[in-house]
């Protein structure tokens, strides 16, 4: 989850990439995370609740995001 604005052009949308929370999905089961990155080209950097670097399992990653404001209507059944 990220912070989000529109530019005044109202057609796209600024988003903050520097740090947030989420949740890590993968093999049936889930984690909170909190992530950041530096710089464009710097990786995500992905720790679990603990504040250890997670691994990322093999294979493809998706990642999306959604505004902090939606944080209450985020829920994961299982």
């Amino acid at each position: 989850m990220s912070d989000k604005e529109k530019y005044a052009d109202n057609k796209h949308v600024k988003t903050d990439l520097t740090s947030g929370e989420g949740y890590y999905i993968s093999r049936g089961g889930y984690m909170e995370i909190k992530w950041s990155k530096g710089e464009a080209t710097d990786p995500i950097v992905i720790k679990n609740a603990k504040g250890k670097v997670i691994k990322y399992n093999p294979g493809s990653t998706y990642v999306c995001l959604t505004q902090t404001s939606n944080k209450k209507g985020t829920s994961i059944t299982e």
